[in-house]
């Protein structure tokens, strides 16, 4: 099995990693951990957020492999998909971003053309975060 793991680095609760670790742990899932850069001054926050959740991903037993891209999100995570074979992505992102991928029709522009299941975790800013995190979930394939 394959996981592909999207985090744009603002979750404080690390939630894509979280639920990234409960599905590759137990599969024993090659898992790609990928962060989007959409500008230059993004990378090194980028890159030590992406550190910070391969760490916890090795408390699941996941060992990470590490992937910054650059450009626009929707674009990258579909060139990565398409780059490999993933079974499932767990994608992760600040409700701005899915503000701004609803308003263009980008979600579904994604779910059409992804080759994997998707599974959506949107989080708000942490005081508006709801207790159970299964409410913001969301599961394509």
């Amino acid at each position: 099995m394959r996981l592909l793991i999207c985090s744009d680095g603002t979750d404080p609760e690390d939630k894509p990693a979280k639920l990234g670790g409960l599905i590759a742990g137990p599969c024993h899932a090659d898992t790609t951990l990928l962060g989007i850069i959409e500008t230059p001054d993004e990378d090194q926050p980028l890159r030590f957020a992406l550190n910070i959740e391969a760490a916890l991903l090795r408390t699941y037993g996941v060992s990470p492999e590490v992937v910054v891209r650059a450009g626009e999100p929707i674009r990258q995570i579909l060139n990565q998909t398409a780059e490999n074979h993933y079974d499932i992505a767990v994608i992760g992102a600040h409700q701005f971003w899915w503000q701004r991928a609803n308003s263009s029709r980008s979600n579904a522009f994604l779910f059409a053309r992804a080759a994997s299941g998707i599974l959506k975790t949107r989080y708000d800013s942490p005081e508006s975060l709801p207790p159970a995190s299964v409410r913001r979930s969301h599961c394509f394939t």
